[in-house]
């Protein structure tokens, strides 16, 4: 697919692969933006006014995956006041950090994923490296990766075929993990199960969280790595067609995870509330 500009067309809408230009990118994200504030604020709220914050107890990943919309919703606002101006590079370089984020999206629900696989399948060393500081310094480094990827965006946007290629490997392993870790507590539930052991809730719970985990990656991220496998085969035209698309479902997979999260909260909520007018 050839998107280099042709001589005397001003716009930059294709420039790393990125089609700025449709018309359906300013409703979706402005409906994203209106509806995923209010909600990832919410659970930053609950996160941080709870009594295990910034303990061994702490869920880490999940909150750095809030961070990570927190800072998505926050650069919104100038991409939406600088779309429909092509001559802008501001669209592009916030179009390349959103590729960041949804980037760093993945990476910490894959750390979430692995988590909980680890703690269902290796106890033993779940619990030996459950402390804040490895979890931190696990969350340092994916930090690093995205600027690591944002910056690889800026050297390879006039490369389509090997900027293709790498977004393609890199979907491709982390859903792949993401995957294993699912199909893995699912065999040790589902043999549980058989021997009679009843159902363990920790289990059940991590299976539950990677489930939502596996829907977004699905969702959102499937149809992305389909687009760029086969990017070098579509016209200009045609890739501008599907892209805008398949980011909308990228919006749209974001809103799983909090929404998950909320309603996990309100049934602790609601069932604390029983238990104490039980009592």
């Amino acid at each position: 697919m050839n998107l280099t500009k042709t001589p005397g067309n001003s716009s930059e809408s294709n420039d790393c692969m990125l089609c700025l230009d449709s018309p359906i990118y300013l409703p979706a994200r402005g409906s994203y933006f209106l509806l995923s504030l209010p909600i990832n604020a919410w659970v930053l709220w609950l996160m941080t006014s709870s009594p295990v914050f910034l303990t061994d107890k702490m869920e880490v990943f999940e909150f750095q995956l809030v961070l990570t919309e927190i800072v998505y919703l926050c650069t919104e606002p100038i991409y939406l006041a600088t779309w429909g101006k092509p001559t802008s590079r501001w669209s592009l370089n916030m179009a390349l950090l959103n590729n960041m984020v949804f980037y760093g999206r993945l990476e910490f629900q894959t750390m979430m994923a692995l988590e909980r696989c680890l703690a269902v399948l290796r106890p033993v060393v779940f619990l030996r490296y459950r402390g804040l500081r490895y979890r931190a310094a696990c969350c340092a480094g994916i930090w690093l990766h995205m600027l690591f990827f944002y910056g690889f965006q800026l050297l390879l946007c006039q490369e389509p075929a090997v900027f293709a290629i790498l977004c393609s490997v890199s979907f491709a392993f982390l859903f792949v993990l993401n995957s294993w870790c699912c199909v893995s507590i699912l065999l040790v539930l589902w043999c549980r199960g058989r021997r009679g052991e009843g159902g363990d809730p920790v289990k059940r719970r991590a299976c539950q969280v990677i489930l939502v985990i596996q829907v977004t990656t699905v969702v959102g991220y499937v149809p992305s790595f389909l687009l760029y496998s086969l990017s070098t085969t579509l016209t200009e035209d045609r890739f501008c067609v599907w892209q805008p698309i398949t980011r909308c479902l990228l919006l749209c997979s974001g809103l799983i995870h909090p929404i998950h999260s909320l309603l996990r909260t309100w049934r602790g909520l609601h069932l604390n509330t029983c238990i104490f007018r039980g009592s």
